[in-house]
């Protein structure tokens, strides 16, 4: 008999500014590789970040609609990291100190799904493998991210994935994110285990690179099975990070890149403490309020 499973997923969607989250660089039309930059996006000596205020007004305006609890002040801090899509070395997100915290999200048939984070952090690159060499497009260092963590309430891959879909509509809706439009827009990890009857501890399985709710449901469903194929042949299920390779239909150890153990997360000495005021805060309320109501599931099918 199989043990109840548990998921918990962390989205990444762009959010929907016309520059980057700290440098004036565009985040559309930048067709030609690594034609969408500043020089703070390349690490140059001297450049420093501003931050993008109009990313700030829509993840306040995401964190209200989901219900979170938007935090006196959060903090960006640097994430150390050697990559070479990552030219300063560190990429700034909220560790630690987040924009918001709590929410839930109501979906499928009485499913309900509590977050535990939201947070704001910058892209880095995108790197691009041929057969002689490993090219790098930086347009995507430095786009603006929402980061949203769920608490691991999710009973299901598919479950995982209707709760995903209902995110999206509630971003979309609140005019956040066009996640899923392009390429990079929507990222998903998702932590999934399904520890043997009596177990003593919990192996969690970590699942990269799942771009929609349908990649994220394939690739749960194969790592369920996976894992109960290995418990029921005598075989303990490691704790480590995979990727689902979508041709094979299979979940794989992770090779590519593997994060450092330890990634640094240090405060960022340029950038205070993020604290929103009273005119944000009422101009989302008031953005929020002025929309037509949500129609249910089966009228936006239909």
């Amino acid at each position: 008999m199989n043990a109840p499973t548990s998921i918990g997923l962390t989205v990444h969607v762009q959010l929907a500014t016309r520059s980057k989250l700290f440098s004036p660089a565009p985040t559309t039309d930048c067709v030609a590789a690594n034609s969408g930059l500043c020089a703070f996006d390349l690490g140059l000596p001297g450049a420093l970040p501003r931050l993008n205020g109009h990313a700030v007004a829509l993840a306040v305006r995401a964190a209200l609609a989901l219900g979170c609890e938007l935090q006196p002040q959060s903090r960006f801090v640097r994430r150390h990291d050697s990559r070479p899509d990552l030219p300063k070395g560190y990429l700034l997100t909220q560790h630690g100190e987040p924009l918001a915290r709590g929410g839930s999200i109501p979906f499928g048939d009485g499913h309900r799904c509590r977050l535990q984070r939201l947070y704001l952090e910058e892209d880095r690159g995108t790197l691009h493998t041929t057969p002689t060499a490993t090219l790098v497009d930086l347009n995507r260092a430095g786009m603006p991210l929402l980061g949203i963590v769920s608490e691991p309430d999710l009973p299901g891959p598919a479950q995982a994935s209707a709760f995903l879909r209902e995110l999206l509509i509630n971003l979309r809706a609140a005019a956040v994110s066009a996640a899923g439009d392009f390429a990079g827009g929507l990222r998903c990890a998702a932590t999934i285990s399904s520890p043997a009857p009596g177990a003593a501890a919990d192996q969690t399985v970590q699942l990269l690179h799942l771009s929609s709710p349908a990649m994220l449901q394939q690739a749960l469903e194969h790592e369920q099975s996976r894992q109960h194929a290995l418990r029921a042949a005598g075989v303990e299920v490691a704790a480590e990070t995979r990727v689902y390779d979508s041709i094979a239909g299979e979940t794989r150890p992770r090779r590519d890149c593997p994060a450092p153990a330890d990634p640094r997360y240090l405060p960022d000495p340029e950038l205070p403490p993020l604290r929103i005021d009273d005119h944000m805060l009422a101009a989302a309320r008031e953005w929020l309020a002025s929309q037509p109501p949500r129609r249910g599931a089966d009228e936006r099918e239909g």
